[in-house]
C-alpha cells in the first residue's frame, strides 16, 4: 500500500514536471470582456502567477495579450480568429455562465467543433463532444483591497452606510482597483 502511494505521487510529480517544461502563451478571449481584462483577472487570483519562477514573460508560463500565444482559452461563447500554428488540442473553453444564459449558437455549437479541444460546461443537455459535462468556469472574487475594509470595518459609520458600501463593492470588479 505505501509503494504503491509514493509511485502515484512520483508519478504525478514527474506529470506536472513535464508539463511546465513546455512553455505555455496562453490567450484569453471571451465575449465579455478583452484579453487585457482577461490577463489581469486571471494574473490578480491565479497563484501560479504569483510563482515568479514559473510565471513571467520571460518564464514557462505566461499570459499574454498579442498574437504570440501557443494556447487558448475561451470564455462563454467568443469566437476568435485563432492565429495558425495553434492546434486544436491547445484550444479550451469554459462556459462562465449556466446553459440556460449562456447564448448557444448553432454556429458557436459548430465553431466549438472544429476549434475547441474541450469546453468545459455544467450541463451538456445532449451537446456533442467537445462539450464536457460536470466542469465548469466558476467566477472568483479576489480578496477586498485592504483600504475597503476598514470603510466597512468602522463603526462610526451608520449601519446603512456599511451596508450600502458593502453592496457597492459587492457590485465591482477586480479591474476597478480593488487588486494589486
Amino acid at each position: 500500500m505505501f509503494c504503491y502511494y509514493v509511485t502515484v505521487k512520483k508519478y504525478r510529480y514527474m506529470n506536472l514536471i513535464y508539463i511546465i517544461s513546455m512553455p505555455y502563451r496562453i490567450r484569453i478571449f471571451a465575449d465579455f470582456c478583452d484579453s487585457a481584462y482577461g490577463k489581469h483577472a486571471i494574473e490578480s487570483i491565479a497563484l501560479f502567477c504569483k510563482n515568479i519562477e514559473l510565471y513571467g514573460e520571460d518564464k514557462q508560463v505566461f499570459i499574454t495579450e498579442g498574437d504570440d500565444y501557443s494556447h487558448v482559452i475561451i470564455w462563454n461563447t467568443c469566437m476568435p480568429n485563432i492565429r495558425e500554428g495553434v492546434p486544436k488540442e491547445n484550444v479550451i473553453g469554459f462556459a462562465y455562465e449556466p446553459i440556460v444564459y449562456l447564448g448557444l449558437s448553432n454556429e458557436f455549437i459548430e465553431y466549438a467543433i472544429q476549434h475547441i479541444h474541450k469546453y468545459y460546461i455544467g450541463d451538456t443537455c445532449g451537446l456533442p463532444l467537445p462539450f464536457v459535462e460536470g466542469n465548469c468556469f466558476l467566477p472568483y472574487n479576489a480578496p477586498l483591497h485592504e483600504n475597503w475594509m476598514h470603510v466597512i470595518n468602522d463603526k462610526s459609520k451608520s449601519r446603512s452606510t456599511r451596508a450600502h458600501i458593502s453592496s457597492r463593492i459587492g457590485e465591482c470588479d477586480i479591474a476597478d482597483g480593488f487588486a494589486d
